[in-house]
């Protein structure tokens, strides 16, 4: 009737064969486009980001930061949806894809993510976890093959899901440090691992999965509410994987320090898998039942023997001179100590008694400083030291050399001084001081602030980290050990800051973590509310 009709499209899949082994992620590929594109004065790596509310549209996340542009409008059609879904982008929009990638298909997985499969050949495994403790405490092995996994607490509680390969690598929420909530991809899948507001943890994943997954639970000795766990394989793997059973072993110790007086011995006391032996982690074995790495031996007192004192100052600085020290007979009783007073020196041996005077400063009396030129300044950028060669020589001749020690000390010149050059150093790298280890016994994590700055003279100014040679970066983050705690008779000062890179503080004392000591220091501030 004269009226303009709009456009109608049909839209149908194609190319549905799997992508040849090792090709790239489609999505990747767009991001990576606008890898040498500027924004806001500056170049960027980028991935994929998937907001939930535009997942067809081509948002990307620059790498290692904490933001994410919009370089499109959508994504080139045939874009996945999503990481874990078949769905595809159409013109901008998610449409929904069925297994055997048509569009629009309602073909379905079944549990063993056999496409328009019945379930027949498939299996499902569930189970429950209550067991309480402290530390790390593994309760499930997932096979090779496992797929629509899903790990959930039944309540919310202050434990962490920990997941490791059989090598005893972590994957999340290892070592004692929580992280944070995100998708990660190992064992050939995506996990994604959620912690509700609340603090209750979900891990699911679609699998299937390449290899042996192990489930543990990081305690803090409060009761265990209770964890779900169900995955599904082919009736054809019959037997599961047994979890793995770790114990102590040790080293004989070495030999004692001391002959008398109280010396120790060390041996190392190591965790180990009992299948094969191999040594993993501390943190698999119970710490309360660790064998000692250390004792006392040889106790008794040692013979009594002849102690010295330092040299007195020489009489006089030139000529000849006289020194003293004094000489006395000891005896070292237990724990090194000496006896409070002198014993008799009869005790000790008379034919080895050291002497207690000699003369010194027998030189001439007429000598003086002789000093080189000043060497340039090193490094020859930015701030650095200057020196030079200072002798003791006679005043009648000053070839003739003699030791520091027959010149007047109090006047001896300086060897060297600070400097400035002329040309400017490049960027360095620059590191504060270790922060004192998490643990007070055991393994934990020291920290430092790790930046790339220019130097100005009298100050640091910090400049882009990306000027600075990666290739001589300094680590910001270290494991450190402490020996089990004693003790201390002097009282400390401690700074109660939050460390972040430790723990995520916030959700440590909404979930009432606060009340360990562990988190008490690795979120100080937060957990005493100042």
């Amino acid at each position: 009737g004269g009226k303009t009709c709009p456009e109608e499209f049909n839209y149908r899949t194609c190319n549905i064969q799997d992508c040849p082994e090792g090709s790239g992620n489609f999505r990747y590929e767009q991001c990576a486009e606008f890898n040498n594109r500027t924004l806001d004065g500056r170049k960027y790596k980028w991935v994929p980001y998937i907001p939930g509310v535009d997942r067809c549209g081509l948002n990307c996340m620059p790498k290692g930061e904490y933001f994410y542009y919009k370089w499109g409008e959508k994504v080139v059609d045939g874009t996945r949806c999503g990481q874990d879904s078949y769905d595809i982008c159409v013109n901008g929009e998610c449409k929904s894809l069925g297994c055997d990638l048509i569009l629009n298909s309602k073909a379905k997985e079944d549990k063993c993510r056999v496409c328009n499969g019945n379930g027949e050949n498939c299996r499902t495994v569930r189970g429950s976890y209550y067991d309480s403790g402290e530390g790390y405490k593994e309760f499930l092995v997932i096979p090779p093959g496992a797929t629509n996994l899903r790990i959930e607490e039944i309540k919310p509680s202050v434990h962490f899901i920990a997941m490791a390969d059989s090598k005893g690598k972590f994957f999340f929420n290892g070592n004692y440090v929580v992280t944070n909530p995100r998708t990660y991809k190992f064992a050939g899948t995506l996990f994604r691992y959620e912690r509700t507001e609340a603090g209750k943890e979900v891990i699911s994943a679609l699998g299937p999965t390449t290899e042996q997954v192990h489930v543990g639970l990081l305690t803090a000795d409060e009761p265990n509410p209770g964890i779900e766990y169900e995955f599904s394989l082919p009736k054809s793997v019959v037997v599961l994987p047994k979890k793995a059973k770790y114990s102590w072993k040790m080293d004989g110790f070495s030999a004692c320090t001391a002959s008398c007086a109280g010396g120790y011995q060390v041996r190392r006391v190591f965790c180990a898998r009992d299948r094969d032996g191999k040594v993993v982690d501390d943190i698999f074995c119970d710490y309360k039942s660790k064998p000692q790495t250390r004792r006392q031996c040889n106790d008794s007192p040692c013979p009594p023997r002849w102690f010295i004192s330092g040299w007195s100052a020489c009489s006089s600085t030139c000529g000849q001179g006289k020194q003293v020290r004094r000489v006395v007979c000891r005896r070292v009783e237990k724990d090194n100590r000496e006896t409070l007073s002198p014993i008799r020196d009869d005790y000790c041996d008379s034919r080895a008694r050291p002497v207690d005077r000699q003369r010194c400063n027998e030189g001439p009396c007429t000598t003086k400083w002789l000093t080189s030129q000043w060497s340039e300044c090193y490094p020859k950028c930015g701030r650095g030291i200057s020196t030079r060669m200072v002798y003791c020589v006679s005043v009648t001749d000053e070839s003739q050399k003699y030791p520091d020690t027959l010149c007047n000390n109090s006047t001896r010149p300086q060897n060297q001084k600070q400097c400035v050059s002329d040309r400017v150093c490049p960027p360095m790298w620059h590191a504060s001081q270790w922060s004192r280890c998490t643990a007070t016994c055991g393994t934990g994590m020291k920290m430092r602030n790790v930046v790339c700055a220019q130097d100005e003279g009298k100050i640091l100014r910090v400049v882009p980290r990306d000027l600075c040679d990666r290739n001589h970066s300094m680590p910001s983050i270290e494991k450190c050990s402490t020996r089990p705690y004693q003790p201390s008779l002097a009282p400390t000062v401690e700074v109660c800051e939050d460390d972040e890179s430790v723990a995520e503080c916030s959700i440590v004392k909404r979930v009432n973590y606060c009340r360990h000591s562990f988190y008490q220091k690795a979120c100080c501030k937060t957990c005493r509310g100042t």
